[in-house]
């Protein structure tokens, strides 16, 4: 079966010389639109939004990325789809088969905004389901290509304008956008740079909970997480296998020569074997495009953030606080875990990721069983919970299913 072409240009092409028009932000209005924005420091940036009239669906923001719908939005919505062969996740190197959407389109606010050309998580992909009611997907950089982006977090606001009015404080760290995916106009998804302990490395914008992600073969994760002197183990479930990760922290991360201090970084080894038909050949090639990775709201958090992409510069406003700096996160800290991250697949529960040496593994829990309930209630109260109050309850009763049975445990988070 053929690869999809986008993350083979992701990884075998490189952008020549920028047109003149690339520089142009489109629209002779500057025509302005707020949207509110939902900060779940547990799972990233949401906004909401209806596809041809369905709805409203919850949309993680991705900017520096592509747009994902899920499949039951393109379910509901009857979208139309477009197979484009075997497609490969580049940050976790899961297979599954690739379609793309024609006649859709996304209303935010009063913008309605074009998703031909958009894609589909596979129905076995982890990212579809996203513990979140009516939870629709990710939108990425080119659904926002002609607009002026601004992520006031301050505020809660996602803001799209049209003109040149780019407005942002006199001392914001303007940074530049490389574009660093390649080989068409809809793959250019900007990235930025940052020095981790002195070491320069290039990385993608999610606005997703979470810190540094490398890609599994990005050398400088490999040596910074080697140098790391507290490192935590973990394995994650997918519907191809076990992942296995690593988990470190550096002691200075760098933005625009504003130094943001200590931060975990993260990266996937021994990902699962491609499927039949898929050499080992092609999985490494498509799993190094020309980035170290992704950072997350655990870096970006602190700022308020303009992004103009076709002028290719972005700008950074420090925020009084981090909001996502809070250890709450199930997915452990190192300042205390319970070592599981609960999950949503295909409307099961499920212990997504396990923190080796936790209370979690000490309790038999495995990825990949079964979540009964969380504190007597389901996955999503649980997320409601630590979205509103930014901590992990303690102690934490899970009741639990796997080939030994139904099993019940209260978990204490732990220091590691």
């Amino acid at each position: 079966m053929r690869l999809i072409v986008i993350f083979l240009m992701m990884a075998v092409c490189v952008w020549g010389q920028a047109k003149a028009q690339d520089f142009q932000i489109g629209g002779a209005s500057d025509t302005v639109t707020a949207i509110p924005l939902e900060i779940r420091p547990s799972l990233g940036l949401f906004v909401q939004g209806y596809v041809n009239g369905h709805g409203p669906y919850r949309f993680n923001l991705s900017i520096a990325g592509h747009t994902m719908l899920t499949p039951a939005v393109v379910h509901e919505a009857g979208l139309a789809e477009e197979d484009n062969g075997v497609a490969v996740t580049a940050f976790s190197n899961q297979f599954h088969q690739s379609y793309r959407l024609h006649g859709a389109f996304l209303l935010l606010g009063d913008r309605k905004l074009s998703l031909d050309g958009a894609q589909v998580y596979s129905d076995r992909d982890l990212s579809a389901y996203v513990p979140v009611s009516n939870y629709g997907g990710q939108l990425g950089v080119e659904l926002f290509r002609n607009q002026v982006v601004q992520i006031d977090q301050s505020h809660g606001q996602l803001i799209l304008s049209s003109g040149m009015n780019i407005i942002h404080a006199p001392d914001a760290i303007e940074l530049s956008l490389d574009q660093s995916a390649v080989g068409a106009e809809m793959d250019r998804m900007p990235s930025i740079k940052l020095l981790l302990d002195g070491q320069p490395g290039k990385f993608r914008v999610n606005f997703g909970n979470g810190a540094v992600n490398f890609l599994e073969n990005s050398p400088l994760g490999r040596e910074l997480l080697g140098k790391s002197l507290h490192q935590i183990s973990s394995l994650t479930w997918t519907p191809d296998g076990i992942v296995a990760e690593k988990t470190g922290a550096v002691g200075q991360i760098e933005i625009g020569g504003y130094p943001l201090g200590p931060n975990s970084i993260a990266r996937s080894i021994d990902p699962p074997s491609p499927p039949s038909g898929v050499s080992r050949l092609s999985r490494f090639v498509l799993a190094e495009p020309p980035i170290d990775g992704i950072i997350g709201l655990r870096v970006i958090g602190r700022f308020d953030i303009t992004i103009a992409n076709l002028a290719g510069k972005a700008w950074l406003e420090r925020r009084d606080s981090n909001s996502f700096a809070c250890h709450g996160v199930p997915r452990g800290s190192f300042n205390g875990t319970t070592g599981f991250t609960p999950w949503l697949y295909k409307e099961q529960a499920i212990v997504r990721t396990l923190v080796r040496g936790s209370p979690a593994e000490a309790a038999g829990m495995q990825p990949g069983d079964e979540i009964v309930s969380i504190n007597d209630s389901t996955i999503l109260t649980y997320y409601d919970h630590l979205d509103a109050t930014c901590d992990v309850p303690a102690p934490v009763k899970v009741v639990f299913r796997n080939a030994l049975g139904e099993h019940t445990t209260v978990l204490t988070p732990a220091e590691l």
